[in-house]
């Protein structure tokens, strides 16, 4: 009797088993939709495949203009050009969207008489190209989506040789390694074929730094007359020593034509250090550090280090300073070494200066930046999830039986 109470018993869980099974197999889980973002027409971000298509189908097929020239031009206004297209494939051809390569090349389909094409016929669409702030040989592209399934994508490259009216050369005055005592000049040279137009103002962002305008000359340039003006920029003696990265404005007599020049150069001084930047990439919470900065002096003349000092900007690293001459300097004292040790922040950024004071009279403190982050430490393995079932057996049915 007991036997056949838990064979009855067992049929009914295996039954009740195999239903809720077929419950579940009867309504599967439903996704939702994937919104893609879309640009012009077209999902930005994706790259469109080609589907493999059955022999003996019928298929449409783009076929268009495989560039478009649009010549010499002056980066004085936008040029509007056609892509014409044809539909060269035997079943309908549907123009899903269009966009640039990049914002100076606007393609549009707002003047597209319509979107699905029969085999054998064609279409266009218009293109703006934006020259502005380009000089020489250009190329971008058009890319137009379709439902042509071997070539879901075609692109239509737009083409230019760009003459800007006025042109600034070069873009950045590059002055290297400068030393103090003696300053550093470049010039940049400013071309125009604006007959009329006039240098009126250079001014640079660092007052330490002149610009000076020079005189205007008329030079021919690719057989063409224009106006060239030079302006020179004068870094002079004594700047304080460090990294240049500053700018020039020139302003013209057209307000609408104001150009640009970066500076950028570093002052050295009586003192060389390695490395001029400490780093600690990667750090961890409260790592010891333990580095150190050689001060060489540039004209091998002896000096004395009489100080070292930090000033943090975030976290703090508590460190500690041993200053020795370089025992292979030489001369005696023309070269220190100083050793840092200490303990970095416990979370966060670690960053500030180091100021190293000698007994120069040009250089009397030597600036020495330092940077680095704590990383996160290693998460720690999580348990495996229990199992109920395992912890907690069914005694519906005893183990053997």
């Amino acid at each position: 009797m007991r036997g056949a109470l838990l064979s009855s018993i067992s049929l009914l869980v295996v039954s009740a088993g195999l239903a809720q099974g077929q419950a579940t197999e009867a309504k599967p889980a439903v996704q939702a939709p994937v919104q893609v973002p879309v640009q012009g027409g077209i999902p930005t971000g994706t790259a469109p495949t080609a589907q493999p298509v059955p022999a003996g189908t019928a298929v449409p097929k783009m076929t268009a203009d495989a560039s478009v020239e649009l010549g010499t031009i002056s980066d004085e206004k936008s040029i509007e050009k056609t892509i014409r297209f044809t539909n060269t494939g035997d079943a309908p051809l549907e123009i899903l969207g269009v966009r640039g390569s990049c914002g100076c090349t606007v393609p549009s389909l707002d003047k597209l008489e319509k979107r699905v094409y029969a085999p054998g016929e064609g279409g266009s669409f218009p293109v703006t190209y934006n020259p502005a702030n380009r000089n020489g040989p250009q190329t971008t592209t058009v890319f137009i989506r379709t439902n042509d399934p071997t070539v879901p994508e075609t692109q239509v490259q737009i083409k230019s040789v760009v003459k800007p009216l006025v042109s600034i050369e070069p873009k950045a005055v590059m002055l290297g390694s400068i030393a103090r005592e003696q300053g550093a000049t470049g010039t940049v040279t400013i071309t125009s074929l604006l007959p009329d137009l006039k240098i009126e103002q250079a001014i640079t962002n660092n007052p330490l730094i002149k610009a000076e305008i020079l005189e205007t000359k008329d030079v021919v340039v690719n057989n063409e007359t224009t106006k060239q003006t030079q302006i020179r920029i004068t870094v002079p003696p004594n700047m304080p020593v460090g990294m240049l990265n500053d700018a020039v404005t020139i302003r013209t007599s057209d307000a609408a034509r104001t150009l640009y020049s970066g500076v950028s150069g570093e002052v050295q001084g009586a003192f060389v250090t390695t490395p001029t930047v400490l780093t600690f990439p990667r750090m961890t919470a409260s790592q010891d550090i333990r580095t150190q900065i050689r001060v060489v002096s540039r004209n091998a003349q002896p000096f004395k280090i009489t100080g070292v000092s930090d000033s943090p900007t975030a976290g703090a690293a508590n460190f500690k300073f041993d200053v020795q001459p370089d025992p292979q300097a030489q001369p005696e004292n023309s070269a220190f070494l100083i050793r840092i040790a200490g303990t970095g922040p416990a979370e966060g950024a670690l960053q500030g200066t180091l100021t190293i004071n000698t007994d120069s009279a040009t250089d009397p403190a030597i600036s020495v930046r330092y940077t680095g982050i704590v990383t996160a430490a290693p998460k720690a393995a999580q348990p495996a999830a229990r199992d109920p079932w395992k912890d907690q057996p069914s005694t519906l049915i005893p183990n053997g039986r």
